[in-house]
C-alpha cells in the first residue's frame, strides 16, 4: 500500500469517526426527543404544521444518514453498495434536512450552523470519494 492510499484511508476513517458517528448519535438523541413532540402534537391537535415539518425532517434526515453510511462502507470496501443515483438522492436528502434544521431551529446563527451543519462535511467528502470510486471502477 502506497502513501497516498494510506493517507486516503486515514482521512476516510477520520471523517467517519469524527463526523459521522457523532452526527448519528446526536440524530438518535434528537429523534427520541422529537418523537415526544410528535406524539404530543398529534394527540392534542396543537401545532400540527410544526409537527409535520419535524416529521419530514426526521424521515429525510434518517434516510440521508443511512445512505451516507452505505456510501461510507462502499468507499471503505472499494465496491459499490448503492446505485450512484440512489447515493446522490440519499446525500441530497441529508443536505435538505440539515439546511431545514438550520432554518427551523432557533438561536444564534453560528450555533445553528455548527450544530446542524456538521454532517455537511461528511456529505461533501463522501460525495467526492464516491464519485472517485465510480470513475476508477470500469
Amino acid at each position: 500500500m502506497d502513501i497516498s492510499t494510506a493517507l486516503r484511508r486515514g482521512v476516510h476513517r477520520f471523517v467517519g469517526l469524527v463526523v459521522m458517528v457523532p452526527s448519528t448519535l446526536i440524530a438518535l438523541y434528537l429523534s427520541m426527543t422529537g418523537i415526544g413532540f410528535e406524539l404530543g402534537a398529534y394527540q392534542h391537535q396543537s401545532s400540527l404544521y410544526a409537527a409535520t415539518a419535524v416529521l419530514v425532517v426526521f424521515v429525510t434526515g434518517w434516510c440521508g444518514l443511512c445512505a451516507l453510511w452505505l456510501v461510507y462502507f462502499s468507499v471503505n470496501q472499494q465496491r459499490q453498495l448503492l446505485k450512484p443515483k440512489t447515493a446522490r438522492i440519499g446525500m441530497g436528502l441529508l443536505l435538505f434536512s440539515c439546511i431545514a434544521l438550520m432554518l427551523l431551529s432557533g438561536g444564534n446563527v453560528r450555533v445553528r450552523i455548527l450544530l446542524h451543519g456538521w454532517p455537511l462535511w461528511a456529505v461533501a467528502y463522501f460525495y467526492l470519494a464516491h464519485r472517485e470510486l465510480l470513475v476508477s471502477k470500469p
